[in-house]
């Protein structure tokens, strides 16, 4: 290797371990409580050490860098390192959040970003890098693929743990509240639902973009602010319901033939099952009979508003083994599907309405795109109203 790139090296390590922001995020990483949050400053902070140090060496030796063979060797030397050390954090944080979670899953690498340094490196050997426009170009475009080391690993991972039967969350977060375009795609989806525009990064893009998984039927952690004595605080709840886009994609799985053959094994709803006073076979542990007049009977006990909602009552027996409680249709607006465990008790199909009815007023006053795109804001706003007209209606 160049003696060029020997010297970057040995810039990089001085200059790392001198970086307060850099040892400060290796401090987390080594501390056994790091997230993946963790491993995404990380990469992003060693991209700007790596940006300092270009910008130092270019600054000693521009001649060297108009030789596109020469910066390319030095690219895929230095990248080399940090492809791995990247990953290898990524893979050692994963596996510490899996073993808490009970998750077997091998961590996976995305392959090595070999056709964005070439590019780089025809692109700069055609620049004159003491120029200080294209010297910004070039080192922002150096900080950019080594973030994109940690996307590449992220969207790698939650293709293959989807795949693998875990339900996946991809987050992508705007530190920087500047871009038009990054506030847009900011957000919580879940995967494979995920625009195209989210791995993407602009360049200097700050945004951090990270992935949750779970197994099926896990618990989800849900927060939302509250207000307590004149004070806002944030409230953190175990809940097994689903939101609208886990349920539907599982539905696909669980219901696909529900009208194309008797042989699924789903139990349709015949007129017998209508006129039943209670429920029988595998729901008859459930509480509440899986009625539509017995929903409608409840609401109305309740003072509970059903003008433009319709109820589509899920027999499954399958579904009984899944945390499904309701989801609202995001194409028909207006209809909440509800599942066998909603009927567990009058309490729970009084949440899980109010739950699904917030869904649908949301979905009416913003549409089905923003509400898609703001998941997490969309579900801890359901959890407050189910919260607080829960309260409400029970008094009354």
């Amino acid at each position: 290797m160049s003696a060029l790139s020997d010297k970057i090296k040995s810039d990089l390590v001085k200059l790392s371990k001198s970086d307060k922001h850099l040892q400060s995020i290796i401090k987390r990483l080594e501390s056994g409580k790091a997230n993946l949050t963790d491993v995404d400053d990380f990469a992003q902070a060693t991209g700007t050490v790596l940006k300092k140090v270009f910008e130092k060496s270019i600054t000693e030796s521009p001649k060297a860098f108009t030789d596109e063979q020469l910066i390319a060797e030095i690219l895929r030397d230095i990248f080399g390192d940090n492809y791995d050390l990247i990953n290898s954090v990524a893979e050692n944080i994963q596996k510490q959040l899996d073993k808490a979670a009970g998750i077997g899953i091998k961590p996976q690498r995305a392959d090595f970003p070999s056709e964005r340094i070439e590019n780089l490196a025809k692109v700069t050997a055609q620049k004159d890098l003491t120029d200080k426009t294209a010297l910004s170009e070039f080192t922002a475009s150096v900080e950019n693929i080594n973030g994109s080391i940690f996307t590449d690993y992220v969207k790698t991972n939650a293709d293959f743990r989807s795949k693998a039967g875990l339900k996946v969350y991809v987050i992508r977060s705007d530190h920087s509240k500047r871009c038009a375009w990054c506030s847009k795609l900011a957000g919580k989806y879940v995967y494979p639902d995920v625009p195209k525009d989210v791995w993407r990064r602009h360049k200097r893009c700050t945004c951090e973009i990270t992935y949750v998984n779970e197994k099926a039927g896990t618990y989800d952690q849900i927060s939302y602010s509250d207000v307590q004595n004149g004070k806002e605080i944030e409230t953190r709840k175990q809940v097994t319901r689903l939101t609208p886009e886990q349920a539907r994609a599982k539905e696909k799985e669980v219901l696909s033939r529900i009208d194309k053959s008797k042989k699924s094994g789903i139990m349709k709803p015949g007129r017998n099952l209508e006129r039943k006073e209670q429920n029988i076979g595998a729901f008859s542990t459930l509480t509440v009979p899986m009625q539509k007049r017995e929903i409608l009977n409840i609401c109305r006990k309740y003072s509970i508003d059903t003008s433009g909602i319709t109820f589509k009552i899920q027999r499954s027996e399958k579904l009984l083994a899944l945390p499904f409680y309701g989801s609202t249709d995001y194409n028909n607006i207006g209809r909440i599907d509800l599942f066998p465990s909603a009927f567990s008790s009058e309490e729970e199909l009084v949440k899980t309405i109010l739950h699904e009815k917030c869904h649908v007023l949301q979905l009416k006053k913003h549409g089905k795109a923003y509400a898609q795109q703001n998941l997490d804001l969309m579900e801890k706003q359901a959890y407050r109203f189910e919260r607080l007209f829960y309260s409400l209606v029970t008094k009354r």
